[in-house]
């Protein structure tokens, strides 16, 4: 792996950076693939050129297509979570939070908030803002977690069960 978990202070910069190791990891992978196809096309051709210089650009440039929507939706998601928490207990969470970290088993939980990246997701949840009721439905190698909030929203997070162990801590921490 390239690029590696660490203890990162709490901040959505942090947390963002957390979600998308794994696919970074990937994309890498993926990228190279790309790369190795736009050289062996480049190096077909009779004579190398503009055009063919350009043509293989484009094809480098669809590993970063494939990778960009799924990099803004998790932005977009992990934002949107924090931000209705901040509004629906009127608190700056990062605020809250200045100076915390997570620790290397990417959790940091304490008697408010319990934060965990179960990359490719984030787990953000303050106890006041969640109500007793979790959900937790075991698939093939998914976990589906099922939140409900106390504005009557659920919260729904697919955890791979390699990350069971952020469930198991996540149920604690709300007893």
């Amino acid at each position: 792996m390239i690029f590696k978990y660490n203890k990162y202070d709490l901040t959505e910069k942090n947390l963002y950076y957390l979600t998308m190791v794994a696919m970074l990891n990937v994309e890498i992978i993926v990228e190279l693939i790309f790369v190795v196809g736009a050289v062996h096309l480049t190096y077909q051709q009779e004579s190398i050129d503009a055009k063919t210089i350009i043509y293989a650009i484009i094809i480098i440039s669809f590993g970063f297509i494939f990778f960009i929507p799924d990099a803004l939706y998790r932005k977009v998601t992990l934002r949107k979570r924090i931000q209705k928490i901040n509004n629906a207990l009127d608190v700056d969470m990062f605020s809250a939070l200045a100076g915390k970290k997570i620790s290397k088993d990417l959790i940091y939980k304490d008697d408010e908030w319990f934060i965990a990246v179960p990359s490719p997701d984030c787990i953000v949840l303050n106890k006041n803002y969640i109500t007793k009721d979790i959900e937790i439905k075991p698939k093939s190698r998914v976990i589906k977690v099922v939140i409900h909030t106390v504005d009557g929203d659920t919260i729904t997070y697919m955890v791979e069960e390699k990350w069971k162990y952020m469930i198991d801590r996540l149920k604690k921490w709300m007893r």
